[in-house]
């Protein structure tokens, strides 16, 4: 079972894309909008040890204004692990989505450090993020690939997995519960989190 933090991927992106502004043209001050069915957030949990799954969120919108202020939404209740029951588990007792349905993640990024990025290149970047999850919120760090694909679009995936502590929202007991219910000796409270995301100007 997984981890929360996929979120810190999220929040890579949309620094990105505020960043890769061309500098030219009308459209330089332009927001940039998160394309969910080209992107991607997946995350590694292990349970007992040795056993290894892989998961991801199926729904995630973001967004960077003109002034650099990014902001990255997931909607916790589309936790996917490929199994129903484990689903609603998480939705209840990790992501408690009756109280707290989004994952946030808000950033500043100053868009000069990245206007000279041509397109085609790329760079790599280290982001600091502000991530909510179930009502806390913590300060994370991702190194991440910007990729400047074509004028108007940007790809920022992780260079390495962003390790993401569970215990640092408070998830003991959820995690607890969890292991109790699905017979578990322990589920690993270091979740591995992934992402790949395209951001377009608008």
């Amino acid at each position: 079972m997984f981890k929360p933090r996929a979120i810190i991927g999220l929040l890579v992106s949309a620094f990105i894309l505020a960043a890769c502004g061309d500098g030219t043209g009308p459209r330089s001050g332009a927001a940039w909008f998160l394309d969910p069915a080209a992107s991607s957030i997946t995350f590694v949990s292990v349970k007992n040890g040795d056993v290894v799954e892989s998961n991801r969120f199926g729904a995630v919108n973001g967004s960077i204004s003109r002034d650099g202020r990014a902001t990255l939404e997931i909607q916790a209740a589309s936790v996917d692990t490929g199994i129903d029951t484990r689903d609603e588990r998480l939705r209840r007792y990790i992501f408690a989505t009756d109280e707290y349905p989004l994952v946030t993640i808000e950033a500043t990024v100053d868009p000069d450090s990245f206007r000279e990025l041509d397109t085609g290149s790329a760079m790599l970047a280290e982001l600091e993020m502000a991530v909510s999850i179930a009502g806390r919120t913590n300060t994370l760090f991702a190194n991440v690939r910007v990729t400047h694909a074509a004028r108007d679009t940007v790809i920022v995936s992780t260079i390495d997995p962003v390790l993401v502590d569970a215990r640092d929202y408070g998830m003991d007991d959820g995690l607890a519960t969890l292991a109790e219910l699905a017979a578990l000796d322990a589920i690993t409270p270091v979740i591995p989190v992934s992402v790949y995301l395209v951001f377009e100007r608008s």
